[in-house]
């Protein structure tokens, strides 16, 4: 959803893993009867996310759309650090938040 152009994100949020979940759950339950134990095995998975939210960077997107272009700029040049590839430059992030921005009161 984060690197689509602003014409398929609403086609992506529609068509969402939401189907295979609810199949996934029917199988676990036909597998685990009691329905606390079958609660439990849900939501034990996701406790993982309590620790790894912490460390994860906000949102590149977000960020141009709330007007930091220097944070987003930090972390997109760790992430192209990362990945080997050249840092954006500040001014071609400006013009991008502009189109981002633009784009979003359309929505």
């Amino acid at each position: 959803m984060e690197f689509l152009t602003p014409n398929f994100r609403r086609v992506a949020s529609a068509v969402s893993p939401i189907g295979e979940a609810i199949m996934l759950l029917g199988l676990l339950g036909y597998f685990i009867r009691p329905w606390r134990s079958l609660v439990w095995a849900k939501c034990i998975p996701f406790l993982g996310l309590f620790f790894v939210f912490p460390f994860l960077p906000e949102s590149p997107r977000w960020l141009l759309r709330n007007n930091k272009i220097e944070d987003a700029h930090k972390i997109l040049a760790r992430m192209a650090k990362t990945n080997g590839k050249e840092p954006i430059d500040l001014e071609t992030l400006r013009e991008i938040a502009e189109k981002e921005r633009s784009a979003s009161s359309k929505d």
